[in-house]
């Protein structure tokens, strides 16, 4: 996710875009001192598919970007959630929740409301992925921006969830044509146009620029798609949304996001952690 935020209100608050993550902490106090809602989230108002996006950008950032393997790692049993380095990563999810950052009241805010909530300028901040570029740039009537969640020691991480793709039947009866199909639209330039400006997609074939799909994007989705290939960069897969190697075992998304939800309902992080090392081993083990 990036971290969609209102220039506006930096601007009034006196607070800049914050590289470090003492800075964002700054950040945090400041804009709740001056009377605003410094980060929107999402709750379970239709599920709890995004309840845990802010705390899969923090891991993704913190330990994904020390150990791009870590998921590999906990299934190979080498490390836990309980270890240090997540642990860390969930304690500033808890500051953000103990300290203003987080409302527990978002706790019942539909994806949909989120959305609007920033869009009507209800919060400061918002973690969203790069799907809301489009509607934001397109609806916010303000100033906006994103940036990627801060670390302690000012490394920028991307997280990156590469799209399902097209899929083919291990059944056809022919393979070779429908690889064909599959191909020419995966590589199409007016599907990938479609996707740029309707989903707020990035385009990931080598050599190809947002002027050669001759797309009208807003400035907001050109800021966002700027990261993608930028130099002195570390891109990582996103914490529990890609599906590839880095993927949770079966259940544990649900199992993460209700964690989050937990935090911001005032539930020990220690007893979270532990609890999640148990429902992956459990899981493990079907």
């Amino acid at each position: 996710p990036f971290v969609f935020y209102n220039k506006d209100i930096f601007d009034k608050v006196g607070v800049q875009v914050p590289t470090t993550w003492a800075q964002f902490q700054d950040v945090v106090k400041k804009l709740k001192a001056a009377g605003y809602k410094p980060l929107q989230v999402v709750g379970a108002g239709d599920g709890i598919w995004a309840s845990g996006l802010t705390l899969s950008g923090i891991i993704s950032t913190d330990v994904l970007g020390s150990t791009p393997d870590w998921v590999a790692q906990r299934k190979a049993g080498k490390v836990k959630f309980s270890d240090p380095n997540m642990a860390a990563a969930f304690a500033k999810f808890k500051w953000l929740v103990d300290n203003g950052g987080i409302d527990k009241a978002d706790l019942g805010v539909a994806y949909a409301d989120a959305n609007q909530a920033f869009i009507d300028q209800k919060a400061a901040m918002y973690f969203m992925g790069s799907w809301f570029l489009s509607q934001a740039g397109k609806d916010a009537k303000f100033n906006s921006g994103v940036f990627l969640f801060p670390r302690d020691d000012g490394k920028v991480v991307v997280p990156f969830n590469v799209g399902g793709g097209i899929h083919m039947s291990a059944k056809t009866q022919h393979p070779k044509e429908v690889q064909a199909f599959a191909q020419a639209a995966a590589l199409s330039p007016a599907m990938m146009k479609d996707l740029i400006e309707k989903d707020g997609a990035f385009s990931m074939v080598k050599g190809m620029t947002l002027a050669d799909y001759g797309v009208t994007v807003s400035d907001l989705y050109k800021q966002g798609f700027s990261y993608v290939g930028k130099d002195g960069t570390t891109v990582v897969d996103a914490f529990a949304w890609v599906n590839n190697d880095s993927a949770l075992l079966a259940g544990m998304t649900d199992e993460f996001n209700k964690s989050a939800q937990s935090i911001i309902n005032g539930a020990d992080i220690t007893t979270e952690l532990a609890r999640l090392d148990k429902v992956w081993d459990q899981a493990a083990q079907k």
